[in-house]
């Protein structure tokens, strides 16, 4: 998405059910080009009753003997996406098909790990937080991508990563 796009949302119930076989198709495919991965389904579309855009967001989970492996697998396959963001801990690609399916890979254990399968797991347990995220995202409802990507950031980080994730006193 180019970051001066315009952004909209969809209810959950428009395409929940959709996204999930979406991404069952995709892990299906993953699961031919890598078996020994972890394969989970995480952003928005994951979380019952999130607003967000129609994509879909796969967290591929590996250990650091695979990470270059996968890395190399995937180059094949999809196009790498923000190049400039991976590190030794995180990679990401998207596909070039009918929907958009934004594939991260990340180290297990590694800080990014944690943050994309633990922010769908907060936002499932926490009804409350849910309906603070969905109000966040619809007062993005029209803005560029940008802007929506920097209100969103401020948000998992003040209200998920630091009191859900990395402060478990």
């Amino acid at each position: 998405m180019d970051n001066n796009e315009i952004v909209h949302f969809l209810p959950s119930e428009e395409i929940f059910e959709k996204a999930v076989v979406i991404f069952e198709e995709q892990k299906a495919q993953l699961e031919k080009i890598l078996p020994q991965v972890d394969i989970q389904h995480v952003g928005s579309r994951a979380v019952p009753g999130a607003i967000g855009k129609f994509d879909i967001d796969v967290q591929i989970r590996v250990t650091l003997d695979q990470f270059e492996d996968v890395i190399e697998i995937l180059s094949k396959h999809f196009t790498p996406k923000h190049p400039n963001l991976w590190t030794e801990t995180l990679a990401i690609f998207h596909n070039n098909g009918e929907f958009l399916i934004d594939i991260v890979v990340t180290m297990i254990g590694s800080e990014k790990d944690i943050c994309y399968y633990g922010v769908r797991d907060v936002l499932i347990k926490n009804p409350e937080l849910l309906t603070r995220y969905n109000s966040m995202k619809i007062g993005c409802e029209g803005k560029t991508y940008e802007e929506y990507r920097n209100v969103k950031q401020k948000f998992l980080i003040e209200e998920i990563l630091e009191k859900y994730i990395f402060n478990q006193t």
